[in-house]
C-alpha cells in the first residue's frame, strides 16, 4: 500500500507490505541514481518478508522518488528529519538500509540496525563524480552540481562527503562475496547498484531477504 508520512517540510510517499505485522522494518534505499538501478529488487524483497510475517516499509525523501519538492531545495539535514518521521511513522524496530542510505539511518526509536554494502559520504561522492554521474551543468552557477542528472546544490554535496556512518551498538553489516571491506556476513549477488540499467538478480534478493528476516527476529527475542 502507499501511505504518506508527515516530517517539518511536508508529506512524502511512503510504500508499505504487512503493515499489520508486529515486526517492522523501515527500509532505505541508497541515493541518487544507485536507488532507481536497486529499488525492484527491494520492493520484492519486502514482499517476501511481509509471506514471513514481517512488515517492511520504504519511504520517499523530500526530493527523491514521487517526491514534489526539488531536490535542488533539499539539504542533508532534512533527509536526515525525513528520515526519522518515516521510522516514527511505521514504528520501525529495525532499520535496514543499503550503501549511501547508511549515512542517515541513525534514526531515533528504532533498537538494530542492518546495513548492505555501506558507503562513506566521501567514497559515495567520489564514486559518483568518478562514473561522471556528476558534473558542473552547463551554464550552471558555481554553487550547483548535476549529480546523476539531478541538479543539486553544491552544499548537499559536501554535507554528504564529510559524514560517515554513525556506529550504533545493534549493528549488522553485510557486504558482497566480492567486497573485502570489513562486514560480519557476506551475501551472494551483484553489485546491482552499478549497473547501468535496473535489473534483477534473484540470488541477491534472496540472500537480503534471509539475513534481514534472521536479525530483525534476534533482534525482537
Amino acid at each position: 500500500m502507499i501511505d504518506r508520512y508527515r516530517w517539518s517540510g511536508g508529506e512524502e510517499h511512503i510504500l508499505r507490505f504487512g503493515v499489520n505485522h508486529e515486526l517492522q522494518i523501515i527500509v532505505f534505499q541508497p541515493l541518487f541514481e544507485e536507488a532507481n538501478r536497486i529499488r525492484h529488487i527491494l520492493v520484492q524483497a519486502m514482499r517476501a518478508l511481509d509471506e514471513l510475517g514481517i512488515g517492511s516499509s520504504l519511504p520517499d525523501l523530500p526530493g527523491t522518488g514521487e517526491s514534489q519538492t526539488d531536490i535542488f531545495n533539499v539539504d542533508f539535514d532534512q533527509w536526515q528529519l525525513a528520515a526519522a518521521a518515516a521510522a516514527s511513522h511505521v514504528q520501525a524496530q529495525v532499520t535496514a538500509s543499503f550503501r549511501g542510505a547508511a549515512l542517515l539511518d541513525d534514526v531515533t526509536g528504532t533498537r538494530a540496525y542492518w546495513r548492505c554494502a555501506p558507503e562513506t559520504g566521501q567514497r559515495l561522492v567520489r564514486d559518483l563524480l568518478r562514473t561522471k554521474l556528476g558534473s558542473p551543468g552547463e551554464g550552471a552557477r558555481s554553487d550547483t552540481l548535476i549529480l546523476a542528472g539531478n541538479r543539486v546544490q553544491q552544499e548537499l554535496v559536501d554535507a554528504i562527503a564529510a559524514v560517515v556512518p554513525a556506529s550504533p551498538p545493534l549493528l549488522r553489516t553485510v557486504r558482497l562475496e566480492t567486497d573485502p571491506a570489513e562486514a560480519d556476513a557476506r551475501i551472494a549477488g551483484s553489485p546491482v547498484w552499478r549497473r547501468s540499467e535496473p535489473g534483477d538478480d534473484p540470488a541477491f534478493c534472496a540472500a537480503i531477504v534471509a539475513d534481514l528476516a534472521a536479525w530483525t527476529r534476534q533482534c525482537a527475542e
